[in-house]
């Protein structure tokens, strides 16, 4: 039936275009398999040279069976892995979904985790809802309908291909991804209506930044939209990375870049500098999550290695191990994107980095500072305490005994001779820490002990709020928690 409808279609863009078909075999890595799916022929097919391009990528995988920029099996799964590295789950774009199935059936076959990973985007594709996203793209209309023949093509014969894997390898590479994707889902759904609203003022902040502007009502909407949803966030001072306050915190970012305000630009994108921004990545937890399976899995092999190897009978090996037998694998990190996110704000050139001073400070006191920042927000004076610290005073003397020789590069010898330290006192030394203007917004949950992160502009002394940090407990080791972020408490208390 679906060959029969394959060539009706072929038949009827041949006699509505003049364009030739060619046909293209679908299945493994050598091209062969089963049915087959038209190929488009026309003259947009002819160029002698190809690009980078969007366009050129449909053309390639609608006029050829073999894709030119592929030497090897090898580079098409590294095509599969870079757009898997650079895709959003929340906006999926369904091409990029179609050339990762169109790769992978191609040539991906001996590659199981590509399969698995490439079966994942297999569900995603709809041949309607891939139609909406190419019709934007500047080619013939019949090289659309090829490329969504290919990739429907491609969609059969991956899920032939998972359905042929082994129980184990089934887990790891097709079972995990999707349940990985299927909590994601869980989460956007479970904020659906904070989502809508993100949604609502990414489209006004799209408008703004093509006017290179950040109207007040679009950032303070993103800021206390984010506001919302930390306060609502069950998980503490980690919720600052969650997808939806990385999401709000770029869109801020952007805004404030492109509208020249690179003191609130600077501020937003420490957020998202921090080590753990990147966590919730679409291709970090999924790759995370593949490569946890595949270490277990590897762990389970070398169990049963041994226990088989020291002599357990079967069916005590079956009971422990399960009537499949662990499998081989060696953990691969290859489809754990990167968690480091971009730095936006390169752009800002003078109003960079070093225009401002990052103040680090015990807080002492908030007061009000009866006057108003040039964006009209009534501002506070945060004074610190000073920074005291002491020093040994440490007299040292030589007790005339040699301890060694050390020869120079001209093979002339000296003399080391032992050095006696002995510590007669300490000194204090005292830095003061000059006051800082912030919002009041930012202010108001503020309390003395706090150690405050402030970025300022020098001359001024006004800023904001980067972060506050709360003082380790007992003999606790490691980060300091985090009490506040920009002009959000965590757990606010009462001033």
């Amino acid at each position: 039936m679906r060959l029969a409808a394959a060539v009706l279609l072929a038949t009827l863009v041949t006699a509505t275009s003049g364009c030739p078909i060619q046909t293209g075999a679908r299945g493994g890595a050598g091209g062969g398999g089963g049915d087959s799916f038209a190929l488009y022929g026309g003259a947009e097919c002819k160029k002698h040279s190809w690009s980078a391009s969007r366009e050129d990528e449909i053309l390639i995988r609608a006029c050829m069976s073999h894709i030119p920029m592929f030497g090897s099996n090898a580079q098409a799964s590294l095509a599969v892995e870079k757009r898997h590295r650079q895709f959003d789950d929340r906006h999926p774009d369904l091409v990029a979904a179609a050339l990762n199935v169109v790769d992978c059936a191609k040539y991906c076959e001996g590659d199981r985790l590509a399969t698995g990973i490439s079966a994942f985007y297999a569900e995603l594709l709809d041949e309607a809802a891939l139609g909406k996203q190419l019709a934007p793209i500047a080619i013939a209309a019949e090289a659309k309908e090829a490329f969504v023949r290919r990739a429907m093509a491609g969609v059969e014969t991956l899920r032939a291909r998972v359905a042929g894997f082994d129980a184990r390898r089934r887990r790891m590479y097709v079972d995990v991804p999707r349940e990985v994707a299927a909590a994601r889902r869980a989460y956007f759904d479970g904020h659906a209506a904070l989502y809508a609203r993100l949604d609502e003022l990414a489209r006004a902040a799209s408008t703004a930044r093509a006017s290179r502007r950040a109207p007040p009502d679009v950032t303070r909407g993103l800021t206390a939209l984010r506001g919302e949803y930390l306060a609502a966030c069950g998980g503490g001072e980690m919720c600052r990375f969650d997808p939806f306050v990385i999401e709000a915190t770029r869109e801020l970012v952007l805004l404030y870049v492109l509208g020249n305000e690179p003191l609130l630009a600077r501020a937003e994108n420490s957020l998202l500098a921090e080590q753990a921004a990147g966590r919730h990545l679409f291709s970090v937890e999924m790759g995370t999550a593949i490569y946890k399976s595949m270490s277990e899995e590897r762990r389970e092999w070398e169990q049963y290695t041994a226990a088989k190897r020291s002599g357990v009978d079967d069916a005590t090996l079956a009971a422990r191990f399960g009537g499949a037998p662990p499998v081989q694998v060696d953990p691969s990190t290859d489809y754990i994107g990167s968690d480091q996110l971009p730095d936006l704000t390169t752009t800002l050139g003078s109003g960079g980095a070093d225009a401002f001073d990052t103040v680090a400070g015990l807080v002492q006191a908030v007061a009000d500072a009866k006057k108003t920042s040039p964006r009209g927000e009534p501002l506070a004076r945060v004074s610190f305490r000073d920074n005291v610290t002491q020093e040994d005073i440490v007299d040292c003397h030589e007790t005339g005994r040699v301890t060694g020789v050390t020869f120079d590069g001209g093979n002339h010898a000296r003399l080391d001779y032992e050095s006696v330290c002995t510590t007669v006192g300490t000194r204090t030394r005292v830095e003061k820490i000059a006051p800082t203007l912030v919002p009041m917004a930012e202010a108001t949950h503020l309390q003395p002990g706090d150690e405050l992160l402030v970025l300022v502009a020098p001359d001024t002394r006004e800023g904001v709020v980067l972060r506050a940090l709360g003082k380790r407990t007992g003999n606790a080791k490691g980060a300091m928690p985090v009490l506040q972020l920009r002009g959000h408490r965590f757990g606010a208390r009462k001033p």
